[in-house]
């Protein structure tokens, strides 16, 4: 132990970042004693303001800090690691000096990828993407298969695909918008049928991240998308289900003002869907949408104060305002149709 003690001291002594030197003490003592000194040195560099590109006798201290703190059972000292090492590429002067440090990182990142906790997995995601982004997918060649396999997994669970889909959302969007259309149309969107409910439900995932991620670049994946969320919505697997709506809902917090006259019709459709699940959640799907276009929100209660009358009467107008007259008749008289419909768990949804 002395003698490392001794290799870790030497290594700290031929250090040319300043701000690493600074910190080079506080570094140590996270090697030598990792129970204690890991999170204190994970917070100094998260701290630490670099004005100087990382050489390699600092790589050299830092990557077994972040090896460390992406296997603690502590979730901030996770979330700092993964933060720290999606940044590396950022700090140094050529990315590829990091490269050698990969096979040590990687297998940790893709554990926290999986996390309970969903900001772990979410910051291990865009570790990911700026990986990707400062070293090229080429250099990665196992990173997309194996987020793909993860999705598609049964033997994983829930979470898992979901931190695989947010991973592989970071990869897509690193790689270019080119890439994520081919990605999704030849591998992602044709598993939407699979006979497995984990792999539908993977692809369901993907699209609860992916249309808030890309913004406007999504456009062009809402008309194959639909049909993906719609089947999900019917499936016989009440978790595909769930993850159908919640992707069906993100689609429209992010598109549904601009992109109305793609999600609508699919909407419409649903209500008279022979599946009273897509009904009902076509019924949902179409309140948040009006909802977001009128510039209110659903509330249940017993809405006839004068200032309800008065937000009611101005999302009225939003909504005849966006849609145009003949449309927002048109789905009026199918939301009052609906009040009639022979399940009553669509009526109570149409009244509601």
């Amino acid at each position: 132990k002395a003698s490392a003690e001794e290799a870790l001291d030497e290594i700290s002594k031929v250090i040319r970042n300043p701000e690493v030197s600074q910190i080079a003490q506080i570094l140590l003592k996270a090697l030598t004693d990792p129970a204690t000194g890991t999170i204190k040195a994970l917070e100094s560099l998260i701290e630490t303001e670099f004005l100087h590109a990382i050489d390699a006798p600092s790589l050299a201290l830092i990557v077994p800090v972040l090896h460390r703190g992406l296997r603690d059972r502590a979730a901030t000292t996770k979330r700092y690691g993964a933060l720290i090492a999606g940044n590396m590429c950022t700090m140094i002067d050529d990315p590829r000096d990091f490269v050698p440090y990969l096979p040590i990182l990687l297998p940790d990142l893709k554990v926290v990828l999986l996390d309970p906790i969903p900001d772990v997995r979410s910051i291990s995601a865009k570790a990911f993407g700026s990986l990707t982004r400062g070293l090229g997918e080429a250099t990665f060649p196992d990173l997309r298969p194996w987020l793909i396999e993860t999705l598609m997994s049964e033997d994983g669970s829930s979470v898992e695909r979901s931190g695989a889909a947010q991973g592989l959302t970071e990869v897509l969007m690193a790689s270019g918008a080119g890439l994520v259309e081919n990605v999704m149309h030849e591998e992602i969107l044709p598993l939407r049928s699979h006979p497995k409910a984990s792999t539908r439900e993977g692809v369901l995932w993907v699209l609860t991240f992916l249309p808030s991620s890309l913004g406007q670049a999504f456009t062009p994946l809402i008309d194959s998308s639909l049909p993906a969320l719609l089947g999900g919505l019917s499936d016989e697997s009440e978790q595909v289900r769930d993850v159908a709506m919640r992707a069906g809902r993100v689609m429209i917090r992010s598109h549904g003002k601009a992109h109305v006259d793609k999600i609508l019709p699919s909407l419409e459709e649903g209500l008279i869907d022979e599946d009273y699940r897509i009904r009902v959640a076509s019924l949902t799907l179409l309140g948040d949408l009006l909802s977001l276009i009128g510039g209110t929100k659903v509330v249940k209660g017993d809405g006839d104060t004068q200032e309800d009358v008065r937000q009611a009467e101005r999302a009225q107008a939003q909504i005849a305002l966006a849609l145009g007259s003949d449309t927002r008749k048109r789905v009026l008289s199918s939301l009052y149709m609906a009040r009639s419909d022979t399940a009553a768990v669509v009526r109570q949804s149409a009244v509601q």
